[in-house]
């Protein structure tokens, strides 16, 4: 499909916006095979996203939590109405927003995402790690030396 549009994308400077599920960072157990798909395709936003941003293209993700439509019929959660959702979505890229988080529980989320290790504009933080030791060697007047970390 972006293949199909991107030539008008790209005259327009358009945006691609895909709705990839809070389920892409957040699964539940409950369905593993949704949940996979959702983080493929949310792979496959972030890379288009860099692939299309030197052409013009703004590419959007959008992570929509529980929404009252007719795949949740039957869950007793809290729901985001559709009209909510879809002017939160209007608004997110309105704004900029390369991950949108439009309703309450997706909501709830964003920040953490936003300043998370590894974010998917490229922009690298530290990413935390489990501390290594310091070599034997470093160690002033131990005499010792070693290439092995301890874990």
């Amino acid at each position: 499909m972006t293949q199909a549009f991107l030539p008008q994308l790209i005259r327009s400077g358009g945006a691609l916006v895909n709705n990839v599920s809070l389920m892409a960072l957040a699964p539940l157990p409950l369905t593993p095979s949704y949940a996979l798909s959702k983080a493929a395709a949310f792979n496959m936003t972030q890379s288009l996203r860099a692939l299309l941003a030197g052409q013009g293209v703004s590419v959007h993700a959008v992570l929509t939590g529980p929404t009252d439509t007719e795949m949740t019929a039957g869950f007793e959660i809290p729901k985001a109405t559709r009209e909510s959702v879809a002017q939160a979505i209007f608004d997110g890229v309105d704004n900029g927003e390369e991950d949108i988080f439009p309703d309450p529980m997706s909501e709830s989320i964003a920040e953490s995402w936003r300043s998370g290790a590894v974010k998917g504009d490229g922009t690298r933080k530290r990413i935390l790690r489990r501390p290594r030791s310091r070599l034997a060697s470093d160690h002033e007047g131990d005499g010792a030396a070693s290439t092995r970390r301890s874990r």
